[in-house]
């Protein structure tokens, strides 16, 4: 009776009292730690700050539109009356092209100035030649600002990437917690029952008086691991409430009867052919290396400007005319504005040194964007493996953890037949405890490895 009663006691799995229980999934405790967490919201914050400033440089871009009228009459007398408006439309090829308006009529009106009734119309290009036809300062300052708005997102996937992962390793602390102090019950549970069992064999006079002290010590050793496995668990439950915000930035506790669960988090195959594509994924999308290459760019579009800056400064103005009154059909070249301007340094000293600081600079992030690369392919080959590892490492100790429990319930059967000893008893259930233990604990370390493989990955997704 004694060996069918705690036959039954040892497929208790879970601890007690869990009917009630509130399963918290890690996919679920990720989506809100990802969702909600006051560092996941200050990455994404400062995401849309870069893409703000994007949009301050696109407005170099923006058209614009002048106006100016000076009027002046005295005595009966129109010295001036000057109007002129411009519409300019800057485009992202270095060339702007403009549509003005002109109108100068009066006495005392410069007659290089003079326009007809109606005003004369003008509508032409402005073209760089030398300096700034491949880029320009608006240019690069956009390119550069696009460059910044990706590296501020691989800051954010990054930044998130991190939370998860220390939040997964909590995750998994807190899992190990309360597994273990279900175990711990369970050991406290048989080593009481036991030793009812015992106290009444003594009686009996089947078994000496020193086996009920045996067992007595065996349940107060029992509950000095309950005691310590209840406050770590009660920590562990602390820290991973620490995770957790609602969207109104405050401060969530996990509910009293929440438990985590590795519900939905199933087995992920390594081999070659899934190593392989994790790599792939991981040099095309990496938080690192988007943020490497996106300083990369910013610098080069910053070398090509200072490039551009060697050449001497040519601008070319061309534009045809018309009268306001009745547009002229002459041919054009009767009827143009055109303008030629040139401005060059001697030594381009300071053109010079710039560029030659950028190319410097440029060299240092092609290294490290070299070994960045290296970095990521090793992390990922490592997280990989160690996935593989232990969950091979899982499957093998849940078949020692049966074997255990087969070799107790043998010994217990050799107890109650009066061919074994209590100790011997007592050291099979401690094997088999202590072989829970560990399972639990690789079951732990399967949630931090691939928390760690999706980190490796770049993924923000905790579950690769």
């Amino acid at each position: 009776m004694l060996a069918l009663s705690l036959g039954l006691l040892l497929q208790v799995a879970t601890p007690v009292g869990t009917d009630s229980a509130l399963p918290v999934s890690f996919p679920d405790f990720g989506a809100r730690v990802q969702s909600f967490h006051p560092v996941a919201r200050t990455a994404r914050a400062s995401a849309d700050a870069a893409e703000q400033d994007v949009r301050v440089a696109r407005g170099s871009f923006d058209p614009t539109i002048t106006a100016s009228w000076d009027r002046k009459r005295f005595a009966g007398k129109t010295y001036y009356d000057e109007v002129a408006a411009e519409l300019k439309i800057p485009t992202t090829l270095g060339v702007d092209v403009k549509v003005a308006l002109e109108r100068s009529l009066g006495t005392n009106v410069n007659p290089q100035a003079f326009t007809p009734q109606g005003g004369l119309v003008t509508i032409g290009v402005s073209i760089p030649i030398g300096q700034r036809l491949l880029t320009d300062e608006r240019r690069a300052a956009l390119q550069q600002a696009r460059a910044v708005r990706e590296a501020v997102d691989g800051d954010r996937a990054s930044a998130i990437n991190r939370l998860l992962l220390a939040a997964a390793r909590d995750y998994a602390r807190w899992y190990e917690a309360w597994r273990r102090e279900g175990i711990a019950r369970e050991g406290m549970a048989l080593a009481a029952f036991r030793l009812d069992g015992v106290r009444r064999r003594y009686q009996t006079g089947e078994v000496p008086a020193i086996d009920t002290l045996e067992a007595r010590l065996e349940v107060q050793r029992r509950e000095g691991q309950f005691i310590e496995a209840r406050q770590a668990l009660v920590t562990a439950r602390l820290v991973a409430s620490a995770y957790l915000w609602d969207e109104q930035l405050r401060p969530v506790e996990l509910a009293p009867n929440a438990v985590p669960t590795l519900n939905g988090l199933s087995a992920a195959p390594v081999d070659s052919t899934a190593l392989a594509s994790w790599l792939d994924e991981a040099l095309r999308v990496h938080p690192d290396l988007a943020r490497a290459g996106a300083r990369l760019r910013a610098l080069e579009a910053q070398h090509r400007l200072f490039g551009q800056q060697l050449i001497p400064l040519v601008g070319l103005d061309v534009a045809t005319l018309g009268s306001g009154d009745a547009p002229t059909g002459g041919a054009l070249e009767d009827n143009f504005k055109a303008g030629l301007n040139l401005s060059s340094p001697l030594l381009y000293l300071r053109e010079r040194g710039r560029l030659g600081g950028v190319n410097r600079r440029l060299d240092a992030l092609r290294f490290d964007l070299a070994r960045a690369r290296r970095d990521v392919s090793i992390a990922v080959r490592s997280a990989a493996n160690d996935v593989g590892a232990v969950e091979r490492l899982i499957v093998l100790q849940r078949i020692t953890v049966v074997q255990a429990r087969t070799l107790l319930a043998g010994e217990q059967r050799r107890f109650d037949n009066g061919e074994s000893s209590l100790l011997i008893v007592n050291l099979r259930e401690r094997l088999l405890l202590d072989e829970e233990v560990r399972l639990v604990q690789l079951e732990a370390r399967q949630v931090g490895a691939r928390a760690e493989l999706a980190t490796a990955l770049g993924r923000a997704d905790p579950l690769p």
